[in-house]
């Protein structure tokens, strides 16, 4: 903490008061201490302030609340920091900052680019810009402007790290190594650096590797609850469980609003309840789900068809067409082959939708993530919807569809009773209920490592993964109370994971 005294003199005058005290807020702004210099700038009279310092005392203002995470305090002051000195690039920067944590980000975007030129060799317009246009979706626009940030600072290792993150979530992992190990060769203990590294690695299915990059990221920083949360699932893929949970309770600890984190701890904690009657509501994060697919949207196909060998849309395509083409399928509106009105629940890149848009008059795709949708355009939907499919379907008429799909979507919800009720409502009569689950009955007969957690007699389980496994019994049951007759079941490997094979359970049902 700095020494200094955020109390002025009383006996100079009211405008030098004033003058002093901006003085020494922006000593105290400097110095890391924004609540020191926010009572400063706070009992300042604006009046006795004029021109460069009315900005200037704006600006610290806002800046001083974004270090406090309060952009929604942020953005008047600098508001009117900018409007005072419309040239000022670091006002356009702050402003843009406040702009972009309040998800207003076209306008953070024009803030930045004015920043950019107003600072023509500045590295930090550019790095913030590539952040805004990654958030935005604007893959190549981000790589571009981490680009120019580097070009403008060959040392600047976070704008290196930055554009290697945007390469290894589209794919590109010797161009991000690259940039990795050149950030490292200039700041070996850069944590980030090892984090990204980490993330490398992961995605080549080398969880032991990457566990040892991601412990050096918190070797090198202690405080970084991100590389935290990364170790503590590597640990959970080792099924070193006390380990992982200790890692994700670290990261909770340094970043406790984190959803993502609580619920990772969660699957790893000895003492969070597994079994669904304790647990009814639990399942993943929707923040979670849409972050986890925006990121991978780009490569998704490619990632789980080659890499993964995902082969459940396929799979369920296959056993669900005898019924629908072959059969009129709703009892009370028939319909014949080309004909139905279809719901794909979960459809992300739209690959099972591909398969079957040729048997369907409408097909209606719902998922959360923005991204994965932009994918799934070109595959013969005739309206995709952002949503939670709980929600969209709580709102739909009754009725409404002979054919409901949800292809390797249970996996991120335990209890689906919910779900079931609602489907069987807006499932005409005689409509096909088809859909996928990870199978907790495979789980439960290899589940011979003392080191796993036990496979519980509940219809649903939490797995070290953090998806979700269900009983056939458990979907048989719920089939029952909502009025479903289970028409045709499979067992059967849905994709890989490290090599080993992820066994699921098919499913179609139709409505009664």
């Amino acid at each position: 903490m700095t020494n200094l005294n955020p109390t002025p003199p009383a006996s100079l005058s009211p405008q030098t008061n004033a003058q002093n005290a901006l003085l020494r807020a922006e000593q105290f702004a400097e110095a890391g201490d924004p609540d020191a210099a926010l009572r400063l700038l706070d009992p300042v009279d604006p009046r006795l302030l004029q021109g460069v310092l009315a900005g200037k005392r704006l600006f610290l203002m806002g800046r001083s609340y974004l270090e406090l995470k309060q952009p929604e305090l942020a953005i008047e002051p600098l508001a009117q920091a900018v409007n005072l000195q419309k040239s000022n690039p670091n006002y356009r920067i702050a402003y843009g900052a406040a702009l972009h944590l309040m998800g207003r980000l076209a306008e953070a975007e024009k803030n930045y680019r004015e920043a950019i030129r107003l600072a023509p060799t500045a590295e930090n317009p550019p790095f913030n810009l590539g952040k805004v246009l990654a958030d935005q979706g604007n893959i190549d626009g981000a790589k571009r402007a981490y680009q120019l940030a580097i070009s403008r600072n060959p040392r600047y290792t976070m704008a290196m790290v930055a554009l290697a993150e945007m390469m290894i979530a589209h794919a590109e992992l010797n161009a991000a190594n690259e940039w990795l190990q050149k950030a490292l060769a200039i700041e070996p203990k850069l944590a980030q650096a090892w984090n990204a590294l980490g993330k490398l690695v992961e995605r080549t299915g080398k969880f032991a590797n990457a566990g040892t990059h991601y412990q050096k990221a918190v070797d090198c920083e202690a405080s970084f609850a991100e590389g935290w949360y990364n170790l503590g699932r590597m640990k959970g893929h080792e099924k070193d469980l006390a380990s992982a949970s200790d890692c994700l309770s670290r990261a909770l600890n340094l970043e406790p609003q984190n959803e993502q984190y609580r619920f990772m701890r969660g699957v790893f904690d000895s003492t969070a309840v597994s079994d669904e009657a304790a647990a009814s509501d639990q399942r993943v994060p929707d923040s979670y789900v849409k972050q986890i697919f925006d990121q991978y949207a780009d490569t998704f196909d490619k990632n789980l068809v080659e890499d993964l060998a995902y082969n459940t849309p396929t799979l369920l395509c296959d056993m669900l067409m005898p019924f629908i083409t072959n059969t009129t399928t709703a009892v009370d509106d028939p319909k014949g082959p080309g004909d139905h009105s279809a719901l794909d629940l979960g459809c992300g890149t739209g690959l099972i939708g591909g398969l079957i848009a040729k048997e369907c008059a409408s097909l209606v795709g719902v998922d959360l993530s923005p991204k994965m949708l932009e994918k799934a355009k070109a595959r013969g939907y005739s309206s995709l919807v952002v949503a939670e499919i709980g929600a969209f379907l709580a709102q739909a008429a009754p009725r409404s569809y002979d054919l409901v799909i949800a292809a390797d979507v249970f996996v991120y919800i335990g209890n689906l009773a919910s779900v079931f009720i609602e489907t069987s409502r807006v499932t005409k009569a005689g409509g096909i209920f088809a859909f996928s689950v990870e199978s907790l009955n495979a789980i439960t007969l290899a589940n011979s490592d003392a080191n796993m957690p036990p496979a519980q007699s509940a219809g649903f389980k939490l797995l070290p993964s953090g998806r979700f496994a269900h009983k056939e019994a458990y979907i048989q049951e719920l089939a029952r109370q909502s009025a479903f007759e289970i028409r045709a079941t499979a067992n059967s490997v849905l994709r890989t994971e490290a090599g080993e094979p992820i066994w699921g359970t098919l499913f179609v049902l139709q409505r009664t």
